[in-house]
């Protein structure tokens, strides 16, 4: 890992696989960070910093040395190159191949798993802070 300077944090949310996915890697990583989790995500009212960060309203954001960095697989790319020791994909061109086929996978399905299932158990409140408008 590098010297870094100025400390890493991460705009999440506990229901998104994407910030997941995120947070693992700089765990696996050994990167420090804190992390945040915007008010009222979802439901268009969040607050004006998250929107200044997060052009697209949505989680992961990292904001790094100053510059904010949005979508899971650009951030973790961002990571394996920002601090490359220990190597979270293979080195083997197939082999990472393979694991970029996964996780898109994991990013295209399994959100749509957890999202229905949440919807299911989960008081509107408990994952935007507002209540839900009825579908």
């Amino acid at each position: 890992m590098t010297g870094e300077t100025s400390p890493i944090e991460l705009w999440e949310h506990p229901l998104s696989p994407y910030a997941q996915k995120v947070k693992i890697a700089l765990m696996e990583k050994g990167v420090p960070f804190s992390s945040k989790t915007p008010h009222a995500i979802g439901s268009g009212s969040t607050t004006e910093e998250f929107r200044k960060t997060s052009f697209r309203g949505e989680v992961p954001v990292l904001i790094i040395e100053g510059h904010a960095i949005v979508d899971s697989t650009i951030i973790l790319e961002f990571l394996e190159e920002r601090f490359p020791q220990p190597r979270l994909l293979p080195t083997d061109p197939f082999e990472r191949a393979r694991a970029r086929m996964i996780e898109e996978v994991c990013d295209t399905h399994f959100e749509a798993i957890i999202w229905r299932r949440c919807r299911r158990v989960c008081s509107p409140r408990d994952y935007c802070g507002n209540p839900r408008h009825p579908t």
